[in-house]
């Protein structure tokens, strides 16, 4: 009687269940369930610091059923209790917490990932609607400088972004601002893109400033011109203009391979969390692969003995596993704050740690307000609903950005900020919803067909929210601020760039993804799922390498 020779179980843990660290989880599936020469076992097991997975791939869908019989889609905040009593407030809307926009069309991994979870088809019509499955992907606005859906909102007048145009002001302005500010900031932002990366780096706000200096009669100029920059561009790249540096800023727009649209699914986000998670738990069925996700386990110390290649890990519920490979995928405010320590042959290099302090990670988040029609709109049958579309920029206002979505019965209204206050006291909570509220009545009027809002709407009895929430990243325990941003001395220049240091492995045994280890195109989710792809092959490269 012959026996058959023992498997070899080869365990990898991933520490965080975000798009990188699912992504992750996902290509190491598809490279061992494809490996026909291989018989060895692959466990893989997904360490959640939260209760929820998705990391700040978040999105709250309201009307989601109660109950799920996958274990896996269990553990998303659409399942899970507290979120779900959180957000009930706003049904219908999906709720999305982080990341909401699909950035391009033009061979974008996001969607391609969001087809191949569902074995479906996808069609690029390019303008207007996207087709992927059975889902309608909204374009929502296009970055170029040709978009009709990029409105900047200052003196309470819209101007449109494409070719300056004012819509006439139906309440009281200044009449300070003019639309040759909008043109203006498009020529300095086109020097920007062309800047030398040979030349000594600064930031947005000292590159405007030196562009202006020694011509003091246009200091009022100077002033909007930069406030258009940094609402538009600085904002969305999770920085301010005093902090964004242009050389970095450059190179990721230059380097940016998928187009200027941007698009957003009805449910965000969580049509590709749900995939991935489906997708992994499949794996299960598969003799050589295990999958697990475990929550509530935040890693507290990484160590491998010197001359070892087992590493151990260990979390703050006194949990402790070891496996042969690790991939760490927590966000880079969380590194930034030393919250895993990294000892033995895995210590985290000088380098390393000089490249997370030099990258930018700022506190942000977004606001939803929820407006029902006839209840907290009373003239609800006055707006141009094609007139809301796409993103208002508002250079001078606390929220720098903010968009709507409509249907039938309400009105979601997003803002989008850096925070500089606590959000989680009483007074910030007021001031913060006092300022959206103003700017949502301001904006609004300007869709009105009649004379009712010429007049100054600043504290307007007419218009209420059934609902008003707060989510600040920089609050969450677990992640810490929102994503890197374009730092000055990030440029090409550098011996190395602080990105690809970070994404270096460690002996051979310790990985890293996320979307702040991406070498090109940071600070996306498209960024986070190549990433997760790029670790994985990186550590079953490995692997097979160990035998």
């Amino acid at each position: 009687m012959s026996l058959s020779q023992p498997q070899h179980a080869n365990h990898v843990l991933i520490v965080g269940s975000g798009a990188s660290g699912l992504s992750l989880a996902a290509e190491l599936c598809r490279l061992h369930r494809d490996n026909a020469s291989s018989s060895n076992k692959l466990n893989i097991t997904l360490l959640e610091a939260s209760s929820i997975v998705g990391g700040r791939v978040r999105t709250i869908r309201t009307t989601c059923k109660d109950g799920t019989s996958s274990k896996f889609l269990s553990l998303t905040p659409s399942h899970h209790k507290y979120w779900k009593q959180r957000y009930d407030k706003f049904r219908p809307w999906s709720i999305p917490l982080g990341a909401e926009f699909v950035h391009g069309n033009e061979n974008n991994p996001t969607i391609m990932e969001m087809v191949h979870c569902n074995q479906q088809q996808v069609d690029t019509p390019g303008d207007g609607m996207l087709a992927v499955n059975d889902w309608e992907m909204e374009l929502v606005f296009d970055q170029s400088k040709k978009s009709p859906n990029l409105t900047i909102f200052v003196d309470n007048q819209c101007f449109s972004w494409y070719n300056g145009k004012s819509i006439a002001p139906k309440i009281p302005n200044s009449s300070m601002w003019n639309s040759s500010y909008i043109d203006k900031a498009k020529l300095l932002w086109d020097e920007i893109l062309a800047y030398d990366q040979t030349k000594q780096d600064m930031t947005l706000e000292e590159y405007v400033h030196n562009r202006y200096s020694g011509f003091t009669c246009n200091e009022h100029e100077e002033k909007h011109v930069l406030s258009i920059l940094n609402a538009v561009y600085a904002v969305t790249a999770g920085s301010v203009s005093n902090l964004l540096g242009i050389k970095e800023i450059s190179r990721q727009e230059n380097m940016w391979p998928y187009g200027d649209k941007n698009f957003r699914l009805g449910g965000c986000y969580s049509e590709l969390v749900d995939g991935l998670l489906i997708k992994l738990e499949s794996m299960n069925n598969n003799p050589n692969i295990t999958v697990d996700i475990i929550t509530e386990s935040a890693v507290q110390q990484i160590s491998v003995k010197p001359g070892s290649k087992s590493v151990q890990v260990l979390c703050y519920n006194q949990l402790s596993y070891d496996c042969d490979r690790i991939g760490v995928t927590v966000p880079l405010a969380t590194l930034k704050a030393n919250v895993l320590q990294f000892t033995g042959d895995c210590a985290i290099t000088e380098q390393k740690q000089d490249a997370a302090k030099a990258i930018n990670v700022l506190p942000g988040g977004k606001v939803h307000a929820l407006l029902k029609w006839g209840v907290d709109l009373k003239a609800f049958h006055q707006i141009d609903e094609e007139s809301l579309r796409g993103i208002f920029v508002c250079p001078e206002e606390q929220f720098k950005q903010i968009w709507f979505r409509l249907d039938e019965s309400s009105i979601l209204v997003t803002g989008f900020c850096v925070f500089s206050g606590q959000t989680n006291d009483e007074r910030e909570q007021s001031y913060l919803e006092a300022s959206l509220k103003s700017l949502t009545i301001r904006v609004l009027s300007q869709s009105m067909t009649d004379e009712i809002f010429h007049r100054d709407c600043n504290d307007d009895p007419m218009l209420t929210f059934s609902a008003f929430d707060i989510y600040d990243w920089s609050a969450d325990v677990y992640v810490k601020g929102m994503y890197s941003s374009p730092s000055v001395s990030l440029g090409s220049s550098a011996a190395k760039s602080p990105y690809l240091y970070l994404s270096e492995p460690i002996s051979n045994c310790l990985y890293f993804a996320g979307e702040h280890t991406h070498t090109e195109t940071c600070a996306t989710v498209q960024s986070a799922l190549e990433s997760g792809i790029r670790a994985a092959r990186e550590i079953y490269q490995d692997l097979l390498a160990k035998g």
